[in-house]
């Protein structure tokens, strides 16, 4: 059975630094070195989000403690975990929204943020 999680982030509210340094450490370490590259910190939080809610599908659906989850990749960069082939798992993020799904099959989801687009711009290249 496929298994939807959405994680609304509130970029209106300031997050505290030491509770995202906290949640940065239970993160691979190259992950979290990747995190820190982010310019943006909203685009940090959003990855950071990402990873801590594929986390948590995980050791919801298996049982596995959040320090023994490894993920590796195919060579599209697409991560799946280590060591487990019946779980497949797909996270999408944009905006203020993090979404995952997991199940036994390969799944995939996405989302997109809305927005009005300015057309003008488009004159310029086409």
């Amino acid at each position: 059975m496929i298994d939807f999680y959405a994680l609304k982030l509130d970029f209106d509210e300031k997050f505290d630094p030491i509770v995202v340094e906290k949640l940065l450490n239970s993160v691979a370490p190259e992950k979290k070195q990747r995190l820190e590259r982010f310019y943006r910190e909203e685009d940090k939080l959003r990855g950071l989000f990402a990873d801590l809610l594929s986390r948590d599908m995980i050791r919801e659906k298996t049982g596995i403690k959040n320090e023994k989850i490894s993920f590796t990749a195919n060579e599209y960069g697409k991560p799946f975990l280590k060591g487990s082939e019946d779980v497949q798992f797909n996270l999408s993020h944009s905006g203020e929204w993090v979404v995952g799904a997991i199940d036994k099959a390969q799944i995939g989801v996405d989302v997109e943020k809305v927005q009005e687009i300015v057309l003008d711009i488009s004159k310029n290249f086409f």
